[in-house]
């Protein structure tokens, strides 16, 4: 009986000091979702986006106006764009500065979404697949004001552990988990760009105020959290925010029986995603912040110097753009051609199947994309390099377009 008596009391015990740590740990939770919400990040505020609009001319394309394949997008040397504004430069006097800033009048087109006729002017594009920016879009502006806010997300996601990478800089990759092991035999210098880890967002948020304070912040180990398609199609609150980016969608989801979902990142200021392609036609919202994206057509894929099929990092560049001087060197590289914009809140950037982009973070930004289908426009150019084979079986295209369903 003494004893029956003893182990009840060292199980009270047991639970008193279990409820206590539980209380602690919601307390602390509590106070440090707090603590983000009271400092919130300077480009997570809506007035950057007035900011940024102020200083854009709405320029209005009528569909009189004579169009030119040959002639748009207009390019300059990739080698002269890096040099005129450095990839570690995320000041905004950098894009005033360039050749395609919108007051130029001739970077990447942009277009009312609200007005019937520019966005059936913007649809002539897609058809064409090329580039262009959507503006104006009251859905958008709701989810970004709305459920993507600060203080919003903070309560959505509480203190629940979310998939995030981790460079010991600014600089990210993409590469296939599969292909890893491969990787060691093929390519024994090889190592995983970034780690992955858990991390809550109140973490994520308070590391990203960290790196926004500082002027030079490229050396500064960066986060990029992430939120996968699939993920993103099955949280009904994203799909809820983002209703344009649906199977039924005619404008967004060009071929609705290969929608992949909701893609979200969330990152921090100055991170660098390596040049790329993706496979499939990409709508990209940008829901917070600004990124800026270097942009080159199919044809000059073979100028870039790719990593190889079998590759982890397949189909990304295996030069670091933001060493102007091994770019100086690589004379191909240097002349390939290129052209830039800025993404802003409430834009949104249209991608064409098999374009090349270099993505930079010029604030602490939160993007969400979709992708649907995949064009025939600019496959030569990616089957010449190497990156596409057979291309006439429909199971080895479903493959491809499995394996390039990643990246911006």
């Amino acid at each position: 009986l003494m004893k029956s008596k003893s182990f009840l009391i060292i199980v009270a015990l047991l639970l008193l000091i279990g409820c206590w740590l539980f209380l602690s740990f919601m307390l602390f939770a509590s106070k440090d979702v707090k603590n983000v919400r009271d400092g919130a990040l300077p480009s997570y505020d809506a007035s950057n986006k007035k900011e940024y609009m102020d200083n854009i001319p709405f320029i209005q394309y009528r569909s009189h106006d004579k169009f030119s394949e040959t002639e748009y997008p207009q390019y300059t040397n990739l080698g002269d764009l890096l040099k005129q504004w450095s990839p570690y430069d995320t000041s905004p006097q950098g894009w005033k500065n360039s050749l395609f800033h919108p007051n130029k009048n001739n970077g990447i087109r942009r277009f009312n979404f609200s007005d019937q006729q520019e966005r059936a002017l913007a649809q002539s594009y897609r058809i064409r697949e090329l580039p262009f920016i959507i503006f104006d879009i009251d859905m958008l502006d709701k989810a970004s004001n709305g459920p993507f806010s600060l203080p919003m997300l903070l309560e959505t996601f509480g203190n629940s552990l979310k998939r995030a990478e981790r460079s010991s800089d600014n600089h990210f990759m993409y590469y296939s988990m599969k292909k890893t092991a491969q990787a060691a035999k093929t390519y024994p210098d090889w190592k995983p760009p970034q780690e992955d880890i858990l991390l809550s967002f109140p973490d994520f948020i308070q590391e990203a105020k960290i790196i926004e304070q500082k002027n030079d912040n490229s050396a500064l180990s960066h986060l990029y959290l992430t939120i996968s398609a699939g993920e993103g199609l099955r949280t009904p609150w994203i799909r809820k925010a983002l209703p344009f980016f649906s199977p039924g969608d005619p404008f967004f989801s060009v071929d609705s029986s290969e929608f992949l979902g909701i893609n979200c990142r969330f990152g921090m200021k100055g991170v660098i995603a390596a040049p790329h392609y993706d496979g499939k036609r990409n709508f990209i919202a940008m829901v917070r912040g600004r990124k800026r994206y270097v942009l080159l057509p199919p044809s000059e894929c073979s100028r870039l110097d790719l990593y190889p099929r079998g590759h982890p990092s397949a189909r990304h560049a295996s030069l670091n753009w933001a060493d102007a001087e091994k770019v100086g060197e690589n004379s191909k590289l240097y002349h390939a051609q290129a052209t830039e914009v800025v993404v802003s809140m409430g834009e949104i950037l249209y991608l064409p199947s098999y374009w090349f982009h270099y993505i930079i973070s010029q604030d602490a930004s939160i993007q969400c994309n979709a992708r649907s289908g995949d064009s025939l426009i600019g496959r030569n150019h990616i089957t010449a390099c190497g990156l596409y084979k057979d291309e006439s079986s429909k199971s080895n295209l479903r493959g491809f377009n499995k394996r390039h369903e990643d990246g911006d």
